[in-house]
């Protein structure tokens, strides 16, 4: 994505507040059925962890939904089928033109993943305007408002240990 996009994205996440209160509540893990997956993984052992990842949620029933952003298509390292974010969706002034994410954007997911190793402006605005019940992902300072479960790790933790500490997590959650 050129520095331009990603410059406007920022922006825009900045100053684009909801248009109408979106209600959130928690689900307990064992009745969660619909969940999203918004992911970026690079390296080859990050995109292990998430195809383990997905593959166990499959085995416990869950519906998933996944998206993903992809600088060029190369190979697919996934097990797994899953919806794309390319360049060519992304305007210069940072505005995503793609049915795929607003579709995303409106599913009412029991649980909504972000699955990133570092923070990525794009998905800011979709965990903003989510209509998931639950958004979880990776602390990252300044982000609190996009997340009703952050999971705070070292630099250093990939994105294998960041699922390995979210799961723990999400099977410990019960429905308030």
């Amino acid at each position: 994505m050129n520095k331009l996009a990603q410059l406007a994205i920022k922006i825009r996440n900045r100053f684009q507040k909801p248009e109408m209160h979106i209600p959130r509540q928690t689900v307990s893990y064992e009745k969660a059925k619909n969940i999203g997956i918004l992911f970026l993984a690079e390296e080859k052992e990050a995109q292990k962890a998430i195809n383990k990842f997905v593959v166990d949620l499959q085995k416990e029933g869950k519906n998933l939904q996944m998206l993903t952003f992809i600088e060029k298509i190369t190979n697919n390292p996934y097990y797994f089928s899953y919806h794309t974010i390319t360049n060519n969706d992304v305007s210069n002034l940072g505005k995503i033109n793609s049915l795929d994410v607003e579709h995303f954007i409106n599913i009412r997911f029991d649980y909504l993943y972000c699955i990133v190793a570092e923070p990525f402006p794009l998905y800011d605005g979709i965990m903003q305007k989510s209509q998931a019940k639950c958004r979880i992902g990776r602390y990252f300072d300044g982000q609190e408002e996009n997340y009703e479960l952050m999971i705070s790790l070292d630099k250093e933790a990939g994105i294998e240990q960041f699922i390995e500490e979210m799961m723990v997590f999400m099977r410990g959650l019960k429905a308030t």
